[in-house]
């Protein structure tokens, strides 16, 4: 899913109607998480890789509701880009799967959804990409992965036995942008105000 111009486009393979070539606005829910955790999962490594670094960041976390936590346990974090919004939002509070964990692409003539598998604790379900324009909705069958590919780890190691420099998600580069948007995502609820990258060092 490449960045051109500042304009963040879908890759061929899922956009196969060019619904949301243009891209406004990236939500994600990673489910039972904290800013201060948030970067376990995919979501934030799925933002950078297709939108692209962003420039700024607001995060909010209101005090706990729940006694002792050290952490907080809702949070919603907006990364903000030349022409889109990236927006994940975690909670340690949510009780139950609904409404079901996605990735949502919102482009200018159509939305792109990425629903997650559920666990079997949460009544268990296979993931599926669908897409809503206008016309309808419409589930998309994504190409599947070459082997090498088929989760970080693997990719990881198979770049490593081959000596071929690690990409995309695994990509050093991505990850580090990652943890930066994660540490500002900190410092933005600390302050109370949005947060430029790059970081400086210190308080800004």
């Amino acid at each position: 899913m490449p960045v051109v111009a500042d304009e963040p486009v879908v890759s061929d393979e899922l956009d196969t109607a060019g619904a949301v070539s243009s891209m406004t606005m990236i939500t994600s829910s990673p489910g039972r998480r904290s800013v201060s955790t948030i970067v376990w999962p995919p979501e934030p490594i799925v933002i950078r890789v297709v939108l692209g670094r962003p420039h700024a960041v607001t995060a909010v976390t209101p005090p706990p509701r729940k006694p002792g936590l050290v952490a907080e346990d809702n949070a919603v974090v907006v990364l903000s880009y030349p022409s889109a919004l990236g927006l994940l939002e975690a909670s340690w509070t949510q009780i139950g799967g609904e409404p079901a964990f996605a990735m949502v692409v919102y482009g200018e003539d159509g939305t792109l959804l990425v629903h997650q598998p559920r666990p079997t604790r949460e009544g268990a379900g296979a993931g599926r990409v669908q897409l809503v324009t206008r016309d309808g909705s419409r589930i998309v069958d994504p190409p599947p992965l070459p082997p090498s590919e088929r989760d970080g780890p693997t990719h990881f190691l198979s770049c490593a036995s081959a000596g071929r420099a690690v990409t995309g998600f695994c990509a050093a580069d991505v990850g580090c942008d990652v943890q930066e948007v994660i540490a500002a995502g900190q410092r933005a609820s600390a302050m109370g105000r949005r947060v430029e990258l790059p970081l400086q060092q210190g308080p800004a």
